[in-house]
């Protein structure tokens, strides 16, 4: 078959991070029918059918594995039952729900203007979302650079994610105020990331720590926790 015969998906690559086409290399087909065959013929019985395809993206040869499920009465008729799900790469997975509407607004907007392909703008987002962080936690005073000393100071976050949150600041600021500085995919990948685990340890993983202290101590004071260190 001619190249440009090939089949292809429209997907999203997250090397190019735009929706691309991409080549079908391979595919795998497994139809199981949906009850016993009438008068034992097959052909005549409705199928779950369940397509999995090897493909290429045209531009960067990323590499996705697909699964796409179909009601099929195989040869006649065939009604997609799912939209087309990416099992690899793996798509994003950061739960937005953990956040305050305060962190939420600018988180969504930065990851919208880095799947837009907008660098400048999601790094300054990811900036706003810095000062998300210390206005749920009350702090108002100073510049953010006051502010995340504030946060770290009173064991909000540690020295590693200070380091962490100064270095956005920084990337943040350039893309804000320097002319000659380009802010790439990568450094707004990074800035994403980098939000995101503040984010989580901040608003999820800390809260969940605190509730696990008081539920071993509530153990122990009623004697169901006696175990030694």
């Amino acid at each position: 078959m001619d190249e440009g015969e090939k089949e292809t998906v429209d997907i999203y690559c997250s090397t190019c991070n735009v929706q691309v086409e991409a080549r079908v290399v391979a595919k795998h087909v497994q139809a199981t029918p949906i009850e016993p065959p009438i008068s034992g013929d097959l052909v005549d019985t409705p199928h779950d059918v369940t397509v999995f395809s090897l493909a290429e993206c045209r531009r960067c040869k990323e590499v996705f594995l697909t699964k796409m499920d179909y009601w099929e009465l195989l040869g006649e008729f065939s009604s997609p039952q799912t939209d087309l799900i990416t099992l690899y790469p793996k798509p994003r997975s950061f739960d937005e729900s953990i956040l305050p509407s305060a962190a939420a607004r600018p988180y969504k907007n930065a990851l919208g203007s880095y799947q837009a392909g907008l660098y400048e703008p999601c790094v300054i987002m990811c900036r706003k979302c810095l000062e998300a962080i210390c206005h749920e936690d009350g702090i108002a005073k100073g510049n953010l650079k006051v502010r995340l000393d504030t946060l770290h100071t009173k064991g909000v976050i540690d020295d590693k994610l200070l380091s962490w949150a100064t270095g956005l600041r920084l990337v943040a600021n350039d893309a804000a105020h320097e002319m000659d500085i380009v802010v790439d995919k990568e450094d707004a990948k990074d800035s994403l990331e980098f939000v995101e685990a503040l984010f989580l340890y901040v608003f999820s993983l800390d809260q969940r720590f605190q509730e696990f202290q008081k539920r071993r101590q509530a153990a122990k004071r009623s004697g169901a926790g006696n175990g030694t260190d």
